[in-house]
């Protein structure tokens, strides 16, 4: 049924349109007093540099003399926007999920391309901040010149929020350290420091760079140039150079939190405890630099995220990526798409909502009230020295790495060699009521300017880690 569902969205997608009017013509007898009907539109944005991104419009039913927020919805690598309602984003994916539903909750909603995929010109810059991070700045910049009746701050800056996962995730948090306009954003399963991801202990994994690399090629139509690059393909070969890491690094949260340009949105924080591209501590990551900024952060571990094949990991849904519907963190239940929009109520149009600081699921339906756990940094750590093994097959499949959690990379000659190196450390859980010793840098206090942790959660989550 899933399969069918899913080719009959693809379908759709082909036969179906929406109205071709131009948002000036759309808008020019526009008033505060005029009534505005939902509808969707298509229509193209001119980032900074020339480039034509693809947009579609979610307009909001709105009744004379209202605004509404905006919501931009930002894609995974190698996929493409939300054109209607009926899509694959929009039935199938909790960012565009959420999107679909602010949208029928009042709000304004554009899904774009992003950069050389979809309907959008231009080349894959992997998240460059002076492409990917920058188109999303000019689809803001778009929006807060075109659209009627949005929601204004005190000082005239339009109220924003938005969603997106794993790519898509990344670029609404390098948007919000560059740009302040950004309220309420809501990454889900993505990177804090995207060279750490990939190559863990500069150990290129075998799997997700293989994987990325053919989605970026065929997802974009062969427009994917920087792969080609040889340090790139150097990377997939399992050497990882200083010049890769550096430019990796400026595509990280991690580079501008490190240097104190922290995050400047308040933040829903969804990261997968299975995840085995984004793990759980890049969201936690994440969280720390919002939290150190200032802003009002939260974190949701779901278990999915990035996902192995089956049966490299149990299937659970959706192939590679997926999240699960419920949330449930000891008296806190819902689901994931009314805790976003509920997320975004209350910092969009000032309704009031409360919700765990922290929310940690390790079963599948199975909740652990966020009271009962901290996470803190240690563990058990054992040193796992340098070893090359031959795989039985492509050392593109990660066969032991959920028995071992260590990474292996394809290496050169006969037959498929893997290089094991670095350090694996063990997750703590420590109940609540048991002190964490002083070894662990552990902080108590929220961050200035900030209250206590609502009644239920935990009384904080430790530091980034450093770089």
């Amino acid at each position: 049924m899933g399969a069918l569902r899913l080719w009959l969205l693809l379908g759709l997608a082909l036969v179906s349109g929406c109205a071709s009017m131009g948002p000036r013509e759309r808008y020019q007898a526009t008033g505060p007093a005029t009534a505005l009907p939902q509808t969707s539109y298509h229509t193209d944005v001119v980032a900074h540099d020339g480039t034509v991104l693809r947009a579609t419009v979610f307009q909001p039913a709105l009744e004379p003399g209202i605004d509404a927020p905006i919501i931009i919805h930002t894609h995974g690598f190698g996929a493409f926007r939300a054109p209607r309602r009926f899509s694959i984003y929009g039935q199938l994916v909790l960012s565009g999920q959420a999107a679909i539903a602010a949208w029928d909750s009042g709000y304004w909603v554009i899904s774009y391309d992003q950069r050389g995929f979809g309907d959008s010109e231009g080349k894959v810059q992997l998240m460059d901040p002076d492409y990917e991070v920058r188109d999303f700045i000019s689809v803001l910049d778009w929006a807060d010149h075109t659209l009627p009746r949005i929601s204004r701050a005190a000082d005239g800056d339009p109220l924003v929020g938005a969603s997106g996962e794993s790519y898509g995730g990344a670029v609404q948090i390098l948007a919000s350290i560059q740009d302040p306009r950004l309220d309420a954003i809501v990454p889900i399963a993505t990177w804090y420091d995207l060279q750490e991801a990939l190559a863990p202990n500069d150990v290129v994994q075998s799997f997700w760079p293989f994987a990325l690399d053919w989605l970026g090629t065929l997802g974009s139509g062969f427009d994917f140039d920087l792969i080609n690059e040889t340090s790139y393909q150097a990377a997939l070969s399992g050497e990882i150079d200083s010049a890769t890491t550096l430019d990796l690094s400026r595509r990280s949260p991690a580079e501008y939190c490190a240097d104190g340009k922290g995050i400047q949105a308040d933040a829903l924080f969804i990261q997968g405890l299975r995840d085995v591209l984004f793990p759980l501590n890049h969201g936690l990551a994440n969280w720390t630099c919002a939290r150190n900024a200032g802003q009002d952060a939260y974190l949701v571990a779901i278990q999915d995220g990035h996902i192995m094949p089956w049966p490299l990991q149990a299937f659970s849904g959706m192939p590679l990526f997926n999240t699960q519907t419920d949330i449930r963190c000891g008296d806190y239940e819902t689901t994931a798409v009314a805790m976003v929009l509920a997320f975004w109520d209350e910092k969009l149009k000032g309704q009031p909502a409360s919700r765990p600081r922290h929310c940690l699921t390790f079963g599948f339906g199975e909740p652990m009230p966020s009271a009962d756990v901290l996470l803190g940094p240690g563990g058990e750590v054992f040193a796992v020295p340098d070893t090359t093994v031959k795989l039985a097959i492509s050392g593109r499949l990660e066969l032991l790495q959920g028995f071992t959690g260590a990474y292996y990379n394809r290496g050169k000659g006969w037959g498929d060699r893997a290089r094991v190196s670095g350090s694996v450390t063990l997750p703590l859980h420590r109940p609540a009521d048991r002190p964490i010793p002083h070894s662990i840098n552990h902080p108590a206090t929220e961050p200035p300017g900030r209250a206590a942790s609502p009644e239920g959660s935990a009384a904080g989550l430790p530091a980034a880690p450093t770089r």
